[in-house]
């Protein structure tokens, strides 16, 4: 059974980034709109919330690592014109795509996105 995307599921495709400095912003998952977040630069530095970046010596993007030691990688998806989450090390299925999106207002509501779960397709590579 195919359901069609809701209106306000984001649009993924991105322009490709130039550099890592092009990484610099607002994210959003386009499955689970609640998970938002930021990446920034400091001195010099990426970072996403607490947790340090490394540059992906393989491709432009990251790669860090959670408290329990699983390994994450957000890279553009030339193939598919996205930015992405996903598993180096394959320890978790699938990839996540997020879309860029604005700087959300500290006294912001969900209002226009509810946290509405649609399901996640896992991609087998």
């Amino acid at each position: 059974m195919k359901t069609n995307k809701p209106p306000w599921v984001l649009d993924a495709t991105a322009q490709a980034p130039g550099s890592q400095d092009d990484f610099v912003g607002w994210y959003q998952s386009v499955y689970i709109s609640d998970l938002r977040f930021e990446v920034r630069k400091e001195e010099g530095e990426f970072v996403l919330g607490e947790f340090a970046l490394e540059p992906n010596p393989d491709a432009l993007g990251f790669l860090g690592q959670l408290g329990d030691g699983t390994r994450l990688g957000f890279r553009y998806n030339k193939e598919l014109s996205q930015f992405e989450w996903y598993s180096p090390t394959r320890d978790l299925p699938g990839r996540l795509p997020v879309a860029r999106i604005e700087a959300p207002s500290p006294e912001g509501s969900d209002e226009a996105m509810p946290g509405t779960w649609i399901g996640v397709p896992f991609i087998k590579d």
